[in-house]
């Protein structure tokens, strides 16, 4: 019986752990991000408006902060939008639009959908995972 307590947190540990690393934050992944015309990169970009079917959500929901907190892959939340340092990743599964902003570039507006899928058998009861979304994106410069 002794050795069944010392297994067993062990085996609790390892399935939190699996659930933490494999949850869902990180699903938008902004790649790279240029000028149109020069190819000229852009370091960083600013989500903000962040819709999420529909509900308009913070930028923090967005990034996963109630999840893990801190620096989340390249992102962190400045005020009221998400400043990327490219290549950065955010965000859980489910329909977004966001509109995403650099210096001396024109905003645009993004529209993408997560899809949501089941773990497998050892995903730690029925965590849902998003399939990754990976934008590489082009702006033209403001006059």
């Amino acid at each position: 019986m002794k050795h069944f307590l010392l297994v067993a947190p062990l085996l609790l540990s390892g399935c939190a752990t699996t659930c933490v690393a494999g949850a869902d934050v990180g699903m938008i992944r902004i790649e790279s991000a240029r000028f149109n015309g020069t190819n000229a990169p852009i370091s960083t970009v600013y989500i903000s408006n962040v819709m999420r079917d529909g509900q308009a959500i913070s930028s923090q929901d967005a990034l996963g902060y109630p999840m893990v907190g801190g620096e989340i892959l390249n992102a962190r939340v400045e005020g009221n939008s998400i400043v990327c340092n490219t290549a950065c990743a955010f965000a859980h599964p489910g329909n977004y639009s966001f509109d995403v902003s650099a210096a001396n570039a024109v905003t645009q507006k993004v529209n993408i959908n997560i899809p949501a899928r089941k773990k497998g058998l050892f995903g730690c009861g029925g965590v849902t995972t998003g399939t990754p979304v990976t934008l590489n994106l082009k702006f033209d410069a403001t006059s």
